[in-house]
């Protein structure tokens, strides 16, 4: 009984690694193009940036923010974007494009707002993902979903571009000191992004990783895919 469970969960694990891998194949396809020219042909024509709600705090304000990206053909990128601005901005000041893990953008942002001596030195932006996760938890589910899945790795770069546009735009900031800081699975979009769009002044990457069976079992654990006491 106990190899049946096993193999359960071998099987179970494997549906829900092998779309990841599906799609990060052909996202590595995509990359054997001139990656400038790939991710410019899927540039934003035009963006819209809306405030969803804003607090107040000591000398600086923090908005959360909806964007969404209008490229050609009808295809929009739509994100979850975090500000943190000082209220008085004497002179242009630096900016941060924070990029983290999944849904991590309210919590880097936090990081900063809880530093209030930080937060009025510059002005940042942390971003969610534009990735929407399968409805269901089902093989069928999942590998239906990897089309939207590898629209929404590809996405990442170009959420990280629209960011740097707001920011240009954005009367505080120095557009000649905008920097790119990816944390985890931020660090490979924050590389991409600064790879292939020259307005970056830096990039800043930030990845850790050691005992690889407790990420898995984490992460495993945090998506209630399965129980990864079984893989054992």
């Amino acid at each position: 009984m106990h190899k049946f469970w096993k193999f359960a969960s071998l099987f179970a694990a494997a549906a829900v690694i092998l779309p990841l891998v599906i799609a990060l194949a052909a996202l590595y396809h995509d990359a054997r193009q001139d990656p400038v020219a790939f991710f410019d042909a899927r540039r934003s024509r035009s963006y819209q940036v809306g405030t969803v709600n804003s607090q107040s705090r000591e000398g600086f304000t923090v908005r959360s923010l909806s964007v969404q990206g209008n490229a050609e053909h009808g295809r929009t990128v739509r994100f979850w974007a975090y500000l943190c601005a000082p209220d008085s901005i004497p002179e242009p000041l630096p900016a941060f494009v924070l990029v983290g893990g999944m849904y991590t953008g309210r919590d880097a942002i936090n990081v900063i707002s809880d530093r209030p001596e930080l937060a009025r030195r510059a002005v940042f932006i942390a971003l969610d993902y534009p990735y929407v996760e399968p409805e269901g938890r089902g093989v069928m589910d999942i590998v239906r979903h990897i089309p939207s899945g590898r629209q929404g790795l590809l996405d990442g770069v170009e959420a990280i571009r629209l960011a740097i546009d707001y920011l240009q735009g954005h009367p505080g900031v120095d557009p000649q000191r905008i920097v790119l800081l990816g944390v985890s699975l931020g660090a490979f979009y924050a590389v991409d992004a600064g790879g292939v769009d020259r307005r970056p002044a830096a990039v800043m990457a930030f990845m850790g990783g050691g005992d690889i069976q407790s990420l898995v079992d984490l992460n495993l654990r945090r998506g209630n895919h399965i129980q990864p006491a079984f893989l054992i």
